[in-house]
């Protein structure tokens, strides 16, 4: 019968990764540090567990920072204005180039969402829009994975369904840009 032995040559997985798994697995645990909160009117005491507060694995601390990101894009950055979700997923081959490397996923991303936001540029010169006074609005995130949590790298843009005009200057001051928006096909 053949014995297992370990692979010499395996590297294992990356710190960022071990470290990620291990505060998911102390994440809520009240053994690996807490907060008591206690009622000022009452004897009502709570133990709150202290969550590992990390982006990728933990379902609890992402669900709670995509819930304050929301909130934050709805009544801070995007105008009370329609916008459209793109979603773009890269070849496969070009994912595992991207996966370690944070300059060719950006330059990726900078690609894609140029050539999205050329077409709204060109939907505002069809109505009409002068093309050196406009540009166009999204905002981007970056999913590593998919739903079986395999590297699936892709982006979800979210466009403002229109374009931003500037106006002419007057008297010397620019005034802030507007948002000019258009019926799209």
């Amino acid at each position: 019968m053949a014995t297992l032995t370990a692979d010499p040559t395996a590297k294992g997985l990356p710190d960022y990764v071990s470290e990620e798994f291990y505060a998911y697995l102390q994440c809520g645990i009240l053994a690996h540090g807490f907060v008591r909160l206690g009622c000022d009117t009452c004897p009502h005491q709570m133990l709150l567990a202290f969550s590992c507060k990390k982006r990728g694995f933990c379902p609890s601390c992402a669900g709670r920072r995509m819930a304050q990101m929301a909130a934050h894009l709805v009544e801070q950055v995007i105008p009370w204005v329609p916008t459209r979700q793109w979603v773009v997923s890269v070849p496969i081959p070009l994912r595992y180039w991207m996966a370690p490397s944070r300059e060719l996923t950006a330059k990726v991303h900078t690609i894609i969402r140029r050539i999205i936001g050329q077409y709204y540029v060109n939907q505002a010169v069809h109505n009409g829009a002068t093309r050196s006074t406009i540009q166009s609005g999204s905002v981007t995130f970056l999913q590593r994975f998919g739903g079986s949590l395999n590297l699936n790298l892709h982006y979800h843009f979210i466009f403002l369904e229109g374009v931003f005009v500037e106006p002419r200057s007057c008297l010397g001051s620019t005034l802030r840009p507007v948002a000019c928006f258009f019926p799209t096909r």
